[in-house]
């Protein structure tokens, strides 16, 4: 990886030390990513048993499939990040999240009837595509964006919930909200 253009964090990007002289410069942080691929995994293959019309996001098995696509990415892309620290991993890694991210908020607009599908997988593709361009000629703004993106779904599923008084459990979203901001 050493000729390989570094990530813009170094030298000092996580709490785990890279191990130099080795294929994988961050173990544990590379090696737990495959719980997202395992994860994506199951999501696309469970995709036609997880369809039914009681939920928007069950509708069709495309939710389903975009979602766990995502997971895989965001795993495949950490994954290559930390095993290698480089600019190519950094862009794969925060993409990957961004697919993550960009599906809810695409998915909410869907949800309440603003998007259709196609509305939906416009939306979804052209602002990742968006996302992943600035994130390139701009990587300093990776983080700052991918934080805007988690605060704007958080807002709007709050404000779903008030203003269509969906039924969701609502301390799941205060809980992942409120582990959002211990992470950061």
């Amino acid at each position: 990886w050493t000729t390989w253009r570094g990530a813009t964090c170094l030298p000092e990007c996580w709490c785990e030390a890279a191990r130099t002289g080795s294929w994988i410069l961050e173990p544990v942080n590379t090696w737990t990513n495959l719980l997202f691929i395992i994860a994506g995994i199951i999501f696309i293959l469970k995709s036609e048993k997880l369809t039914n019309l009681s939920n928007k996001l069950n509708s069709d098995v495309l939710f389903p499939r975009i979602y766990g696509s995502a997971l895989i990415f965001v795993g495949v892309g950490s994954f290559f990040y930390h095993a290698s620290q480089t600019f190519a991993g950094q862009w794969f890694d925060v993409i990957g999240m961004y697919f993550v991210s960009m599906f809810y908020i695409s998915y909410n607009f869907y949800r309440i009837d603003w998007f259709t599908k196609k509305s939906f997988l416009t939306f979804y593709l052209s602002s990742c595509l968006i996302l992943g361009l600035i994130i390139f000629y701009l990587p300093e703004t990776r983080r700052w964006l991918f934080g805007v993106s988690i605060l704007f779904t958080l807002l709007q599923s709050l404000w779903i919930q008030l203003k269509f008084k969906s039924s969701i459990n609502n301390k799941y979203l205060y809980w992942a909200g409120f582990s959002y901001l211990v992470a950061q």
